[in-house]
Order: structure tokens, then C-alpha cells, then sequence
């Protein structure tokens, strides 16, 4: 089983170089948030059909979009690979930061290394012990 509750950093981790098929995880991951409603980009649900997951409650897209809009912040947070070899891409959620407005909490998106398949990590991610940090 995927263990998702991954601890990342978010005080104390310094920028990483980022590799190529890293930059490439990241670019799907930061289009998969985007064209699913989890940024605050406008969206064109015509374009795209959206992309359900276990926390969306409802079968109607205009709940769901309402739900997710504004959750994540459009920019990968950081990288890691998880136990199974593929790519855990994290965001900041918009709405979780400490005393310091710190991002303290995130979620992931998960990234095979082929890029065939994107999906979003179903539980949330904490932010700290980040293998790479890009933000």
C-alpha cells in the first residue's frame, strides 16, 4: 500500500536542483491541479473533464469545483519519490500555516515516472523532512 502521509519540510530545507524528469513530475502535477479546480485559476470544465476523487462528496461539478477552487497554491512546494517509484509532487494548502504563515500542511500528487499516470494523493501531506524543496 502507497503510505502517503509523507512528512515534508517547509522551514529549514533549502532550494535543491531539480532534475529533468523531476522538472517534468512537477510540470504534471502543477497542469493536473490546475485543470482539476484545486488553484484559483479560472477553468473551462468544457476542456476537461474533472478528475474525481474520495473527498469530493458529491457527483455534481459545480460542487466540486466550488469545493476545491483555491485549495492549493498553483506551484509545487517540493519532490520526493515515494515506496512504490513514482513521484510525490507537493502543494501548499492555502488555508493550513502556523503562527508564522508557514505552509504546515499540503497535499500530494502522485506521479508515475512514465508520466502516464497523475492522480491526487487522498490523504493530506504534512510539510515537513522534504527530500527536495523547490519553492
Amino acid at each position: 500500500m502507497l503510505i502517503l502521509f509523507v512528512f515534508f519540510a517547509c522551514n529549514g530545507s533549502s532550494k535543491t536542483e531539480i532534475s529533468t524528469e523531476e522538472e517534468k513530475a512537477i510540470k504534471l502535477a502543477e497542469d493536473f491541479i490546475k485543470r482539476n479546480a484545486y488553484t484559483d485559476a479560472l477553468l473551462d470544465t468544457s476542456e476537461y473533464k474533472l478528475v474525481r476523487e474520495l473527498n469530493d462528496w458529491s457527483d455534481n461539478d459545480s460542487v466540486i469545483l466550488k469545493n476545491r477552487r483555491g485549495m492549493l497554491l498553483p506551484k509545487a512546494y517540493g519532490i520526493t519519490t515515494d515506496i512504490d517509484s513514482k513521484w510525490l509532487v507537493a502543494f501548499c494548502n492555502c488555508n493550513v500555516s502556523d503562527e508564522k504563515n508557514s505552509c504546515i500542511m499540503g497535499r500530494g500528487v502522485i506521479v508515475s515516472k512514465d508520466g502516464k499516470e497523475v492522480r491526487i494523493a487522498h490523504k493530506p501531506v504534512g510539510l515537513s523532512h522534504l527530500k527536495k524543496n523547490i519553492k
